[in-house]
């Protein structure tokens, strides 16, 4: 059986904004992988994934039973970084002739393998930094003589604690029994949202209120004060990947036909989605790009035992296709874009590639200056290396670890590398930023030989002091020109070609203290910026040149290390 908590969606989601509003930078996933579900298939439940489109349909728990009882897993939940699922196992074992349930968190690899009991509880969420959970527990304890729940966290690395407590319900909920539970990490990590939910005197007039937990306090503050429309009830509730919308299936009085809805968070303008003929909405969660729906559809009867199946459809609801059977859908976070960082320290290269794998290796001395380009015109960035003390170039034709391939002198002691195709020849080249005069030397040619490269082919005056410099194909037509970012503020600004002159756009982009580099991530044929943020170890994309929060993210690194891009794989 799927265990749905009841739930209550009122207007009062205002209040919520103070605490999941967009930060600075929003912390969203970017495009879609495959679909998480549970499914009872094979006559227990187990998770599942698949293809959007159907295809690849793929068993990946299947515990075997215990004690004569099946083992059931569900409460499928992505990591943010897309490379693993947390879920609940629910082991039945026989107590005194009767049944009783011992329900526990885990977490395991997208493919199943590595799988790790993380603690009692159920219902997982991951932290928006990946390093913990929050989960709903079982209390030590009663309430009112009842038992009840709470919300706790478990840090991936040891630990549980426990977040919530019930009691702060008792002069609320009147003497009755109340529960916490349905936990969701809010963006920025700062609070939980969750659900506590009580039952006055009669099924009819349960309700839920939303509550939110301070992580760093514990200080908990009701976000739908009053009590709720009685009878109205919601399932599945899922905040859109930028924080402006929520969609739930939404019961009345439990009675059929339900219905699914999204609002508009700021304005509290919900709308009604229409799901196929004759199918119930239980179910649905947004797709990490913001513009599809995961939603569980079952024929529109009143049997309990009706098959519940899995659909895509967009946001409105138009394209609706079947999936498969199952139910709890939840999309992959797929994070594509090529990213490096480099631990300066010991010469270490770590580049992300579009699956999220991370090839690593050695190149380079410490304190050397990292950068990546196209040195043999093979289609492929390859690491390079700028010595600040003596104008040293060391490049290298593969990104494995090995001795530089390329070497040779350009520029001053001081100076900052850049790189990239400046004339549009298909081949990258090195040339420098000098602070002390905010002039870029431009040139078109590699060194070699350990020889001085010569004069610059152009050079002109571009920026303010202080500044750090990039490069980037900002119009799409070919040719890489220079940008420059502000890290004390944030500002970004760039020049479409290779003269002095003002700036052909600026905007603010991140954090004081985030690093850039830019490419074309969403390849649309135009390089933007990408921001690496040392606090969080986080990386954030931007698929346009202006201002606005994030398109995407991904986890990634140490503080110390500094970001690279480039292209690691042909297509």
């Amino acid at each position: 059986m799927v265990r749905l908590p009841v739930r209550v969606l009122v207007v009062a989601f205002a209040v919520l904004l103070p605490l999941v509003a967009v930060p600075a930078v929003a912390t969203v996933s970017g495009e879609n992988g495959r679909i998480a579900f549970v499914s009872g298939a094979d006559g227990d439940s187990d998770i599942y994934t698949v293809e959007p489109d159907g295809s690849d349909r793929m068993r990946i728990t299947n515990a075997p039973d215990q004690s004569g009882f099946p083992v059931m897993d569900d409460d499928p939940a992505w990591s943010p970084n897309g490379q693993s699922i947390a879920f609940t196992r629910t082991v039945t074992t026989l107590v005194a002739s009767e049944e009783v349930e011992d329900r526990t968190v885990w977490t395991m690899a997208s493919d199943g393998s590595d799988q790790q009991m993380i603690a009692a509880g159920y219902d997982p969420s991951w932290s928006p930094d990946g390093g913990s959970i929050a989960f709903t527990m079982d209390a030590v304890g009663v309430v009112n003589g009842l038992p009840t729940t709470v919300i706790a966290v478990a840090e991936l690395g040891g630990g549980v604690a426990i977040m919530t407590d019930p009691g702060d319900w008792v002069s609320m909920s009147g003497g009755s029994t109340s529960w916490d539970h349905s936990p969701v990490w809010a963006p920025g990590g700062t609070h939980i949202v969750f659900a506590r939910g009580f039952l006055p005197a009669t099924p009819i007039s349960q309700y839920t209120d939303l509550m939110a937990v301070a992580v760093s306090s514990g200080a908990t503050t009701e976000l739908t004060p009053g009590e709720a429309t009685l009878g109205r009830s919601a399932r599945g509730i899922d905040v859109s990947p930028d924080s402006q919308h929520v969609v739930t299936a939404q019961l009345h009085f439990m009675v059929p036909p339900h219905r699914l809805y999204i609002y508009n968070i700021v304005s509290q303008v919900g709308s009604a989605i229409d799901v196929p003929d004759g199918y119930d909405p239980l179910w649905a969660s947004f797709a990490p790009s913001g513009d599809q729906l995961a939603a569980t559809l079952v024929p529109f009867t009143m049997d309990p035992d009706e098959v519940q199946t899995i659909w895509t459809m967009a946001v409105d609801g138009s394209n609706p296709t079947k999936v498969t059977d199952g139910w709890d859908p939840v999309w992959q976070p797929v994070n594509p874009y090529p990213f490096g960082l480099v631990d300066t320290s010991q010469g270490q290269w770590h580049l992300r590639h579009v699956d999220g794998q991370v090839d690593s290796f050695y190149f380079g001395n410490p304190g050397d200056v990292p950068f990546m380009g196209d040195w043999d015109c093979d289609g492929i960035d390859t690491p390079g290396l700028y010595r600040q003390s003596d104008g040293y170039v060391y490049l290298r034709n593969e990104n494995t670890q090995g001795n530089a391939d390329v070497m040779f002198f350009f520029g001053n002691p001081g100076d900052m590398p850049i790189a990239g195709d400046f004339n549009d020849d298909g081949c990258d080249t090195v040339s420098v930023y000098r602070p002390s005069n905010q002039t870029f030397y431009i040139i078109n040619v590699l060194g070699s030989d350990d020889d001085g490269l010569g004069a610059a082919d152009v050079e002109y005056v571009f920026g303010n002091p202080g500044d750090k410099p990039f490069v980037a194909d900002f119009d799409g037509d070919g040719v890489d020109t220079v940008g420059l970012h502000r890290e004390s503020t944030g500002l970004v600004y760039y020049i479409n070609t290779h003269s002095q002159g003002v700036a052909d756009a600026a905007f603010l982009f991140g954090n004081p203290g985030d690093r850039l580099v830019a490419n074309d991530w969403n390849r649309d044929g135009m390089d933007s910026p990408a921001l690496f943020r040392p606090g969080s170890t986080t990386a954030y994309f931007r698929f346009t040149n202006s201002q606005g929060n994030a398109d995407a993210w991904c986890m990634f690194g140490e503080p110390a290390w500094l970001p690279v891009t480039g292209t690691f794989e042909l297509p």
